[in-house]
């Protein structure tokens, strides 16, 4: 599992348009020297509706699973292939 780590933007509950409903979350992962790696983490369904109600700083735990997506960006006009890596949350508890 991973935490307790800080939720540091606030959460977005949106419904997607297959309409499932879920939430992004973003964590502040403490690393040994000081320094934060930020963590996109996506929860589904119930555990969504419940991340949407938290703040900035709250503490969580969860479980998941490393998952990558791609999407398009236009950057100065062009079309440019990304790849983005999230945390699909299997379950999550704020702490």
């Amino acid at each position: 599992g991973i935490g307790p780590e800080t939720l540091c933007k606030p959460p977005n509950l949106r419904t997607t348009p297959m309409g499932r409903d879920i939430c992004d979350l973003m964590l502040a992962v403490g690393r040994r020297c000081g320094r934060s790696d930020y963590l996109p983490c996506i929860c589904w369904g119930i555990r969504a509706h419940e991340a949407g109600l938290w703040q900035v700083g709250d503490k969580v735990a969860l479980q998941g699973r490393m998952q990558s997506r791609r999407y398009i960006k236009l950057i100065d006009g062009a079309a440019i292939e990304k790849t983005a890596f999230e945390v699909s949350v299997i379950d999550i508890e704020k702490l």
